[in-house]
C-alpha cells in the first residue's frame, strides 16, 4: 500500500492499479497489504472497452486466507452485535485469526508509569 496525504499527494485520476493501492495516511499504522488482480479484456490486441466486456463475470481466484489474515479487528464505536456478527461469519467461514474490538477507543492507564 501507498499511504497518501489527500490534501498535498497527487495521483493520475485515471490508474485503476494506483487508486487499488493508495490509503489515507491515517491508516499506515495498519501497514496493509492488498492482493490485485485485474484481467483487462482484449479484442484483436488493443483493449476492449465496449460495453460486452464490461459485462464479463467475474474471476475467481483460489487462496489460503488463513495464510493471509492474521487478525481482523472492528472499529472501536462498532456495536456489540456488529463484533459478534463479524466473529459467526469468520468462525462460518472456516477464518482461523482472531475477531477482536479495535484497542484504538481503550481508556489509557493513567498514573501508570512506562
Amino acid at each position: 500500500m501507498q499511504y497518501i496525504d489527500y490534501k498535498k499527494d497527487t495521483f493520475d485520476d485515471f490508474d485503476t492499479f494506483a487508486r487499488a493501492l493508495m490509503k489515507r495516511k491515517g491508516y499506515e499504522h495498519e501497514n496493509e497489504v492488498r492482493g490485485y488482480y485485474m484481467d483487462v479484456p482484449l479484442k484483436d490486441g488493443e483493449v476492449d472497452n465496449s460495453p460486452e466486456a464490461d459485462e464479463r463475470p467475474g474471476v475467481e481466484r483460489k487462496v489460503d486466507i488463513d495464510m493471509l489474515v492474521k487478525e481482523v479487528r472492528v472499529a472501536p464505536g462498532a456495536a456489540p452485535w456488529f463484533l459478534e456478527l463479524v466473529k459467526a461469519l469468520a468462525a462460518q467461514y472456516g477464518l482461523a485469526a482472531p475477531v477482536q474490538r479495535s484497542s484504538l477507543a481503550d481508556t489509557p492507564n493513567w498514573g501508570q508509569h512506562l
